[in-house]
C-alpha cells in the first residue's frame, strides 16, 4: 500500500523553500559575514536561522533568517553568542531584536490556513522581485 503524503510536512518544505529563495534574493546572493557573492543556486550559500528552526513563531520570519556560506554558517552556528548576535542587533535594532527574542521563545503553532496565506505572500514577493 503507498503511503500518502501528509499535507502539512508539504507546505513546512515549501515554506522552507520559499523562504531560501526569497531571502538569498533579499540579500543578493551575497554571504551577510563575509560579503562573498555566489551565482542564483549556488549551493554554497543558505539560508541561516539566527533563533532556530525549531522554534515555531520565528521559523519563516524573514527577520530570523539570513544568507550564509557554508562556511560562515558553520561558524555563525557556533557563535550564536558574538558576531551573529552583533548583526542580528545591528540589523534589527535593540526593540525588534528583543520582540524577535520574546517571539521565538512563546509557544505557537501555525495553522494550516496562516500556512497557506503566508506561501502565497512569500511567493508573491519572491515573483515580485524577479
Amino acid at each position: 500500500m503507498k503511503k500518502t503524503k501528509n499535507p502539512n510536512k508539504i507546505l513546512n518544505k515549501q515554506l522552507k523553500e520559499i523562504c531560501s529563495k526569497v531571502v538569498k534574493q533579499r540579500d543578493n546572493y551575497t554571504c551577510v559575514k563575509c560579503k562573498t557573492t555566489y551565482p542564483e543556486g549556488s549551493r554554497a550559500l543558505t539560508c541561516s536561522h539566527f533563533w532556530s528552526s525549531t522554534k515555531w513563531p520565528t521559523k519563516w520570519d524573514l527577520d530570523n533568517l539570513d544568507t550564509l556560506c557554508l562556511g560562515c554558517h558553520t561558524q555563525a552556528e557556533h557563535d550564536k553568542q558574538g558576531w551573529y548576535m552583533s548583526y542580528k542587533l545591528e540589523q534589527l535594532g535593540p526593540a525588534l531584536y528583543a520582540e524577535m527574542e520574546i517571539r521565538a521563545n512563546q509557544i505557537a503553532k501555525w495553522s494550516q490556513h496562516e500556512k497557506e496565506l503566508m506561501l502565497e505572500q512569500l511567493e508573491a514577493k519572491y515573483e515580485q522581485s524577479n
